[in-house]
């Protein structure tokens, strides 16, 4: 088809109108003395802003980069779609198809280096492909644990030039905190039927079952002096299909909460823990020199016979401690 064509203003910015929607289509962008930047293809059916601008390398930098002449390069950067569009660091960048069957590898710019060796995005979240045929199109897609993966972009290589490449990721524990949101509510409308469907059935939390846990619930729902819980969301991690969020209660108390991701649904999954342990160690001069090691185990329910302890450094066998049932 045609080409449509426009200018930027003094601040960089432009306005470009009248494309076909629902047809694909790439951007170049051009200026006398930099290198041609071309975009990655994409189709439109509203109209959109680019996540990030676009950065003209000076005319010498691809050979600067050892790209050689009549090829190639693919540039682009991961950003945080949560955080602004900031760069996102340790994301992976992964060619799933390259149009002309050869095998290209992605580098990551190293911020202390200034140069493509690091493993993965780091602060500038920026990635390249170098010596790229002319007119290849590469398949891309970005990865990082706790997000969501990127959707594929399509990215043509163009001779002595840069094709830029953007992948915006939407971290996955903003759909943790709306699970526990929705619990929350239907907790603190003692909603029987809809709070269970929250909780995993593998739920164990320093030896409390599923069925313990609900059984509380119901006590609470029961108690004629019942109050809805207040909270407020301090901290947040998340480790492949696990996930935990720090949580400060209105009445004082504090919880880490931990889910596992289900068949694509997180549930409140506890700490997979019988008992919470302890140990504390320490050293003392008088009256002779010695170190000194406490082990405390949370056993509400008195249902520990006896604590057994190996390890490095521990006599072969290990060593039965004294078990206080208080």
């Amino acid at each position: 088809g045609s080409a449509i064509t426009t200018t930027s203003d003094a601040n960089g910015d432009f306005i470009l109108a009248q494309i076909p929607a629902d047809q694909q289509f790439s951007l170049k962008l051009a200026k006398t003395g930099l290198t041609d930047i071309y975009t990655a293809d994409f189709t439109l059916s509203s109209d959109i802003s680019a996540p990030v601008p676009y950065h003209f390398l000076p005319d010498t930098q691809l050979a600067d980069w050892r790209n050689t002449a009549g090829n190639g390069m693919i540039i682009g950067m991961v950003t945080d779609a949560g955080n602004g569009n900031q760069p996102l660091a340790g994301a992976t960048v992964t060619i799933t198809n390259a149009s002309d069957g050869k095998t290209y590898q992605v580098v990551y710019m190293d911020v202390d280096s200034d140069t493509f060796t690091a493993a993965q995005t780091t602060s500038e979240g920026l990635f390249a492909v170098f010596n790229v045929d002319d007119a290849a199109t590469l398949t891309l897609t970005a990865s990082k644990d706790g997000y969501t993966a990127a959707t594929p972009a399509l990215a043509t290589a163009r001779a002595d030039a840069s094709t830029e490449v953007f992948f915006s990721m939407e971290s996955r524990i903003n759909d943790v905190i709306a699970t526990f949101q929705q619990a929350v509510y239907a907790y603190n409308n003692q909603d029987e039927n809809a709070f269970p469907a929250f909780v995993s059935t593998d739920y164990l939390d320093n030896g409390q079952t599923k069925a313990d846990f609900l059984a509380d619930a119901q006590s609470d729902w029961n108690d004629p002096d019942f109050e809805a819980a207040t909270y407020t969301v301090t901290g947040s991690s998340i480790n492949g299909d696990i996930a935990t969020l720090d949580i400060d209660w209105g009445d004082g108390g504090g919880d880490t909460m931990t889910f596992k991701n289900e068949n694509g649904s997180w549930k409140l999954y506890g700490n997979q823990m019988n008992f919470e342990a302890e140990a504390f160690s320490g050293y003392q001069a008088d009256p002779s020199p010695s170190y000194w090691a406490n082990i405390r185990v949370d056993d509400p329910d008195g249902r520990i016979d006896s604590v057994h302890v190996t390890g490095s450094g521990i006599a072969a066998g290990g060593i039965n401690l004294n078990h206080n049932t208080n």
